[in-house]
């Protein structure tokens, strides 16, 4: 009896087992996606060490190949050239004064996600629980902040809508170093408070620890400027929807989403420039919808990532920053851009 039972309990276990493998498998084919080896990560072209001697870019690989959804780097001069992959995976990425953040999502039959903070090797430092799905991620830029955006559910104000948690990390150790929504809020001087509060798309000014994101509430987004160190921010006063903000390298304008209503149709995004002096805002030439946190890539121009409905792959597109001229494609199979080391100013 007791070998009949244990091979009961042996068959019992290989069929939980394959039938826990199938439903992966079933996943994956349902969202379209690659499947990854285990094996290290190949370089395709290039050495990190040649790519990392010179301004490169870092992004998440779209192939749709065993390299998708890789941690990539290229050339910034040539960034649609050779490329090396590392082997890490990210959704969401960012890089600056020799540290990054890669945001995760270990799908399965239970998807968890992690914030994994990474050094200029591209070595796990510290890995950190997501409390939901990643959406925005950014590093200051002396390498001592990391911030990162997760859509989480369970806010009963939020039945309609989306909720945030937005967290300021240090990339060093992954201690939490503050959270946006226990931050205090103020708005014409006077503390600004309502139950459905999100925060989210952090950028950092390039010196000091000032930054910026945006605050919904209310059905409208607003642009906030806070300081880490104060655990507060203000409202400011520019036209609303400005969403997933972007500072320039010279710190005068902010690159942002911008909302745009159809009727009945779906919201879609437009990419535009706000004059954080000025107030002016400036549609740019790019007509598609973008649901992106753009980057960029020096003062007169932004990257950015497409992805066609229903397309595995995405790439990553360049446009003038004036609103002048075409969107042109940057990078094929690529989303997630960030720039290692910081912003690189043009010359004129």
């Amino acid at each position: 009896m007791s070998s009949l039972r244990t091979r009961l309990i042996i068959f019992t276990t290989l069929l939980a087992g394959v039938a826990i493998v199938s439903v992966v498998a079933v996943a994956r084919a349902w969202r379209n996606e690659p499947t990854h080896s285990s094996a290290p990560a190949k370089t395709s072209g290039a050495s990190l060490a040649a790519l990392t001697a010179a301004p490169h870019l870092l992004f998440r690989n779209t192939d749709n190949d065993s390299t998708y959804g890789r941690l990539t780097l290229a050339s910034l001069s040539k960034p649609d050239g050779a490329r090396a992959v590392t082997p890490l995976e990210c959704d969401r990425v960012d890089f600056a004064g020799g540290h990054g953040i890669c945001l995760q999502a270990n799908r399965g039959v239970l998807t968890s996600y992690d914030a994994v903070l990474f050094d200029s090797a591209y070595h796990q430092i510290a890995k950190v629980k997501l409390v939901g799905s990643p959406s925005r991620a950014r590093m200051r830029p002396d390498g001592k902040v990391a911030a990162y955006t997760a859509f989480v559910s369970g806010d009963s104000y939020a039945a309609r809508s989306f909720s945030t948690r937005t967290l300021f990390l240090d990339p060093a150790t992954g201690r939490r170093l503050g959270q946006m929504e226990r931050f205090t809020i103020r708005r014409d001087g006077k503390v600004f408070r309502n139950i459905d509060f999100n925060f989210w798309g952090v950028t950092f000014e390039h010196h000091g620890d000032g930054f910026y994101a945006t605050l919904g509430t209310g059905g409208k987004a607003y642009l906030v400027h806070g300081h880490l160190s104060t655990r507060s921010a203000n409202v400011v006063d520019v036209p609303p929807f400005v969403e997933c903000p972007s500072l320039s390298p010279d710190g005068t304008r902010i690159a942002f989403k911008k909302r745009i209503e159809h009727g009945l149709s779906p919201v879609t995004w437009r990419i535009a420039v706000l004059d954080l002096k000025t107030k002016h805002v400036t549609l740019l030439s790019e007509k598609r919808s973008v649901d992106d946190q753009v980057e960029w890539e020096d003062n007169e121009h932004i990257l950015y990532g497409v992805s066609e409905p229903h397309a595995v792959e995405s790439d990553v597109w360049r446009v003038n920053a004036d609103g002048s001229g075409k969107p042109q494609k940057a990078m094929t199979g690529a989303w997630s851009p960030s720039i290692a080391g910081g912003y690189q100013l043009s010359a004129s």
